[in-house]
């Protein structure tokens, strides 16, 4: 699929948002080695305490809503770029996020986690979290290159949300690991 194609499958996963509350696009950051041992891959993961460590450049800080609360953040440059601003967000811990991305316009994939920390490591885009799965080893098999490690994170559980809007409107919801 076109990178073209793609964005639209990620502006439509984030118009998913249930909560009417600002949402994170995010990936997992940078692991040594893939699960074969042969290559880098995207994401750092810590297997044996099911936790992935997931990143972007961009956060809002009202994670909320307008009339929320406003997280702290510190500003410095982009990653890949090394130029310009970016915010690295200091994102609430101990509560549960829905993450979610359409894989094609007919099916979603969605997991949950708890987010345990935030990092801060020249690793990876500026805002890190430290999140627990379920099965960190099985979500991560199905993270691929490119556009498509990105997912979008919003806080609260809204797996049965995402459910019942996509009997709704006809697409399909898959949990992820």
């Amino acid at each position: 699929m076109a990178v073209e194609g793609r964005l639209r499958l990620e502006i439509r996963a984030a118009s998913a948002n249930p909560t009417g509350f600002p949402a994170v696009l995010r990936r997992p950051t940078a692991c040594a080695q893939s699960p074969s041992g042969s290559d880098r891959i995207s994401y750092r993961c810590f297997y044996s305490r099911n936790e992935v460590i997931q990143s972007h450049c961009v956060a809002p800080t009202a994670l909320y809503g307008p009339g929320g609360p406003r997280s702290p953040y510190i500003l410095r440059t982009h990653l890949e770029t090394a130029a310009g601003v970016s915010l690295q967000v200091l994102l609430p811990i101990g509560e549960t996020v829905t993450v979610a991305r359409f894989e094609n316009p007919r099916r979603l994939l969605a997991s949950t986690a708890e987010v345990l920390g935030n990092i801060d490591s020249p690793d990876g885009c500026r805002t890190q979290i430290r999140t627990r799965v379920r099965d960190a080893r099985k979500l991560l098999e199905g993270y691929s290159g490119g556009l498509g490690v990105h997912r979008v994170s919003f806080y609260g559980d809204y797996l049965e949300p995402l459910r019942k809007m996509g009997r709704l409107m006809g697409f399909e919801v898959v949990r992820e690991g």
